[in-house]
């Protein structure tokens, strides 16, 4: 678990200050990898899945193509986004 989430703040205290700066902080220490990205925001514990979901979105903007692990894809929820590009 890092240590800087004592000084960035781990999403405990339900704030932008308190949940942002650690997943900014978690992005900006992983932007290749985007399966380590993750696992570091959620070591923080906290508010994981708010973390994790903005780590994510960075990351997946820079790192290399096909960088989330087939795995993860396979056990999404499937929807139609067809809808969406009309």
């Amino acid at each position: 678990m890092p240590l800087v989430k004592l000084f960035l703040g781990n999403g405990a205290g339900l704030t932008a200050q308190d949940t942002v700066p650690f997943a900014l902080w978690c992005a900006a220490h992983h932007l290749d990898d985007f399966e380590e990205a993750i696992w570091t925001a959620v070591s923080g514990l906290g508010d994981r899945d708010t973390i994790a979901a903005i780590t994510g979105s960075i990351v997946v903007l820079y790192a290399p193509e096909n960088t989330v692990p087939e795995a993860w894809t396979l056990h999404v929820e499937k929807f139609d986004t067809s809808i969406f590009y009309k």
